[in-house]
């Protein structure tokens, strides 16, 4: 069964892109049932276990990457709502650059630019959720959970923030209106986990 989470995100994207996203949660919601099927959780409880496990060292969560889950991120790589999702960390470093040279705070860039180990090519096939991008800004303008909105703001400084911060400040437990959550954990946490392991194999 398709989700329709997305549904209220009309105003940014096209009627067919909406479906699309939602048809990235319900794999998504599909892997989760299965993955934890012996433990028989409503889908909240899911989601709160998915994120609670997501920051320990679990190879096991890497059964959540199944065919269904390959299949749409090879889709989702082809189609233009992935540059509304996600950026390299090429051009992340790119975009920074630029701004601090407008006036931006350089605390931030410097956060980036830790990534400079990295050569130029491993830089452009690795991929982090940019909270610039339209697909979250569009989630910020329709959300209406100040709480959500809080954590937002804080994402919009700190972008590349690590996983395990970025499930803390969420706090899923205590958050309301959770289907834009869930679109946003959908595609920050496990579509992009998927994305980066495809690109070490």
């Amino acid at each position: 069964m398709t989700v329709n989470y997305a549904n209220n995100l009309s105003s940014c994207f096209s009627k067919d892109e909406v479906k699309f996203l939602n048809e990235g949660v319900s794999v998504f919601e599909n892997e989760l049932k299965e993955f934890y099927s012996d433990e028989k959780l409503t889908i909240n409880e899911l989601y709160k276990k998915y994120l609670k496990d997501f920051v320990e060292p679990l190879n096991s969560q890497i059964k959540l990457h199944s065919k269904a889950s390959l299949s749409f991120i090879k889709e989702l790589k082809q189609s233009k709502v992935f540059e509304s999702i996600y950026i390299n960390l090429y051009d992340l470093n790119k975009n920074y650059e630029e701004r601090i040279g407008e006036g931006e705070n350089e605390e931030v860039v410097l956060l980036i630019n830790n990534d400079s180990i990295m050569s130029d090519e491993q830089l452009k096939s690795s991929y982090i959720f940019y909270p610039y991008e339209d697909f979250f800004q569009c989630i910020k303008s329709q959300n209406e959970s100040k709480k959500f909105n809080q954590y937002i703001e804080a994402l919009e400084s700190v972008c590349n923030a690590s996983p395990r911060t970025k499930v803390t400040a969420l706090n899923f437990s205590q958050l309301e209106n959770l289907e834009f959550v869930k679109l946003y954990v959908a595609y920050d946490f496990y579509f992009q986990s998927i994305l980066n392991n495809e690109q070490k194999r």
